[in-house]
């Protein structure tokens, strides 16, 4: 499976299987010296990733990972992806809650405001290549707020 383009695909247990195979065997000393194997080009990987990060973010990293694979470039890369996948699902949803906590009370009945508004905070969470279905959700909330207004279009 393709790491870098389907990391969601690719299980931890997987990728921690193939490195517990990689570093624990026999001659894992001198095959992380040894350009070709497989032990080598993750730990190229994984030097060239830390050489990569701020310090803080690979002390975050290096928490989530045993201490033995912590040179392992692939599942450094695993770890990076799902912190920054996590990081966007829980903005995206405070964004979404922002929007439903949301009124046109809020915005003193300003409807071009309140729509500026909906466009500003929904640019964000769909600017990432989502699906234009993902966060129809929404359009209850939104549309229940426009009703109020005293344009009878949205009446």
């Amino acid at each position: 499976m393709d790491l870098i383009h389907h990391f969601l695909k690719v299980s931890l247990a997987d990728v921690q299987a193939q490195v517990t195979l990689l570093w624990e065997a026999l001659d894992a000393e001198i095959s992380r010296h040894t350009r070709g194997t497989a032990t080598y080009n993750a730990r190229l990987l994984g030097v060239f990733l830390l050489n990569s990060l701020t310090p803080d973010f690979a002390a975050l990293l290096f928490s989530c990972i045993d201490q033995r694979y912590s040179m392992d470039g692939p599942l450094l890369f695993i770890m990076m992806c799902q912190h920054i996948h996590r990081n966007h699902l829980a903005f995206v949803e405070s964004t979404k809650n922002k929007i439903r906590l949301s009124s046109l009370a809020e915005h003193k009945n300003d409807v071009p405001g309140y729509l500026h508004f909906l466009q500003k905070n929904l640019r964000v969470i769909t600017s990432t290549g989502d699906a234009d279905t993902l966060h129809n959700d929404l359009l209850p909330h939104i549309f229940m707020q426009l009703r109020l207004a005293t344009i009878p279009v949205f009446q």
